[in-house]
C-alpha cells in the first residue's frame, strides 16, 4: 500500500507526464492540419453537392463546375467517386460545407479536441471512484500518440465522430435518469446507424433480451421510422441513399480487385492553391515538420491473404461474420442474467467492431479511433476486470503507439487483442463483484 504522501508525488508526476503528453500531440497535430487533410476534402464536396441537389455518389469533376466541387484526391478512370460517407453526415455538415475549406478543416480540428474533451469527461461522470477517474484520464491522453490518432487528423477522417455517437450511446444507456437516458441512447444509436449502416447490429442484444429493453428498442424504431419517411418524401435524399448502396457495391469490387466500373473521365487539375490552402506552403510545412503516420488495413481478409496467400470471397467473408455474429449473440443470450448493463453496452459495440474488422473494403489506421469508447468504458469498471485482461488492454494500447519493427500488422495485432480481451470482458461472469482490491 502507497503511502498517502508518496499518493500524491505519484499523481502530480503523472499529471505532468499527461500534460506534456497533451502538449506535444496539439503541436502535432497543427502541423498536421496545416499539411491538408485530404479526406476532409472529399466530405464537403459531397456535402455541397447534396446541398445543391446533386447525388455526390458517382460524380466526376467537370471543367464548367469551377472549384467548389474539386477534389484533387478524385481523379482516376472509375465511375464511382471517391465520396463514400453516407448521406445523412453530408447533410449533418450542411452548416459549415460553404465555408472555405482551411476555415472547415481549422473547424473540425478544433471539434475533434473538444469531442475528445467530451468524451473523457461523459466516462468520468460515470465512473464511480478515483482510480477509474484516472484510468480514464490517461487513456484519452494517452491516445492521442497512436497512430489512429495522428492519421485521424492528418486525413481529416470523420470516425471520432462515430466514437462520439458510441460514447453518447453508453452515457444514454447507463445514467440514473431513465426517461432522459432513453432518448440521448436511441438517438445516437440510429445517427450510428445513419452515419454507419454496419453499426445496426448493435441493437441486435437489446432485440435478444426485449422484455428488458422494450422501451429502448421501441423508441429507435420510431426515430427510424420517422427519419425514413422523411427520405421517402424528399426530393433527393431517397436517391442519395439508393445511390449510396450502388457505390459501396462498387466500393467493394474495387477493394477487393474484382473489375470496379470504369469510364473516361476529364483530368482533374491540381491548383496551386485551393479555398484557403497554398500547396506550395503545405509542401514547405511537410518538409520542415515531416510526420510520419504508419498505416495498416487490418480486415481479416488482408490477414488472411498475407498467412495463407490466398484470397477470400466476399461470400465466405460475409458468412463467416454472420456465423461469428450469431455464436457470440448466443453467447450473450444464454449468459444475459449475468451480465451487468455496462457489459450489454460493450457487446452491442464489439458487434460493430467485428463487422468492421470482417468488412470487404479496407478501414484504414484511423478506424482503430473507434476503441476509444469501448477502452474509457472498461476504465470506468475498472475494479471489476482482473488484472490480466487490464494488462492485456494496455498491451493493445503499447502496441497501437509503438512502431516495432520487428513485429509484423503490430497495430492490427493490437486491435485484436483489444477485440478479443474486450469480449472476455463482455461475457465475464460475477462483473459486479471487484476482481481486486483498490490501494
Amino acid at each position: 500500500m502507497f503511502s498517502s504522501t508518496l499518493k500524491k508525488i505519484l499523481i502530480i508526476i503523472d499529471l505532468v507526464a499527461l500534460i506534456c503528453i497533451l502538449i506535444f500531440s496539439i503541436n502535432r497535430d497543427i502541423q498536421l492540419e496545416k499539411q491538408y487533410p485530404g479526406d476532409l476534402r472529399n466530405r464537403v464536396v459531397g456535402a455541397r453537392l447534396q446541398q445543391d441537389g446533386k447525388s455526390p455518389y458517382f460524380y466526376k469533376w467537370k471543367r464548367e463546375d469551377g472549384y467548389r466541387y474539386l477534389d484533387p484526391q478524385n481523379s482516376d478512370s472509375l465511375k464511382v467517386s471517391n465520396i463514400t460517407a453516407s448521406p445523412f453526415f453530408h447533410d449533418l455538415l450542411f452548416p459549415v460545407c460553404n465555408l472555405s475549406q482551411r476555415t472547415i478543416s481549422l473547424i473540425q480540428f478544433c471539434l475533434q479536441y473538444v469531442m475528445l474533451i467530451v468524451i473523457t469527461v461523459a466516462f468520468i461522470c460515470l465512473s464511480k471512484n478515483i482510480l477509474s477517474r484516472w484510468a480514464i484520464l490517461n487513456t484519452s491522453v494517452i491516445f492521442t500518440c497512436t497512430q489512429a490518432w495522428k492519421m485521424l487528423i492528418a486525413d481529416g477522417q470523420m470516425y471520432l465522430f462515430v466514437a462520439f455517437g458510441m460514447t453518447a450511446f453508453i452515457f444514454g444507456i447507463l445514467q440514473d435518469k431513465k426517461s432522459f437516458r432513453l432518448w440521448i441512447a436511441s438517438l445516437a444509436a440510429i445517427i450510428l446507424v445513419l452515419i454507419r449502416p454496419i453499426a445496426f447490429v448493435i441493437f441486435i442484444p437489446y432485440v435478444l433480451i426485449f422484455e428488458k429493453s422494450k422501451k429502448f428498442v421501441i423508441t429507435s424504431a420510431a426515430i427510424f421510422v420517422l427519419y425514413s419517411v422523411f427520405v421517402l418524401f424528399s426530393r433527393h435524399e431517397k436517391e442519395y441513399w439508393m445511390d449510396y448502396y450502388h457505390a459501396l457495391k462498387e466500393e467493394v469490387k474495387l477493394h477487393q480487385d474484382d473489375h470496379p466500373t470504369t469510364q473516361l473521365n476529364e483530368k482533374v487539375p491540381k491548383p496551386a492553391s485551393l479555398e484557403g490552402f497554398n500547396f506550395y506552403e503545405v509542401s514547405k510545412n511537410q518538409q520542415e515538420h515531416p510526420i510520419t503516420v504508419y498505416s495498416e488495413n487490418g480486415n481479416f481478409f488482408v490477414l488472411f491473404e498475407k498467412l495463407t496467400h490466398k484470397k477470400i470471397s466476399v461470400r465466405s467473408l460475409t458468412l463467416l461474420w454472420i456465423a461469428a455474429t450469431v455464436i457470440l449473440c448466443l453467447l450473450m443470450y444464454i449468459k444475459r442474467n449475468q451480465m451487468e448493463q455496462w457489459q450489454i453496452a460493450l457487446f452491442c459495440l464489439l458487434l460493430y467492431m467485428l463487422a468492421e474488422l470482417l468488412s470487404p473494403i479496407h478501414r484504414h489506421q484511423y478506424n482503430t479511433i473507434q476503441w476509444l469508447p469501448m477502452l474509457l468504458l472498461s476504465c470506468t469498471f475498472i475494479e471489476f476486470i482482473p488484472r490480466w485482461l487490464i494488462a492485456c488492454l494496455i498491451v493493445g494500447l503499447i502496441l497501437n503507439i509503438f512502431n516495432f519493427t520487428f513485429l509484423l500488422m503490430r497495430h492490427t495485432l493490437g486491435e485484436y487483442v483489444w477485440l478479443i480481451s474486450l469480449f472476455l470482458i463482455g461475457l465475464r461472469k460475477q462483473m459486479n463483484k471487484p476482481a481486486w482490491k483498490l490501494q
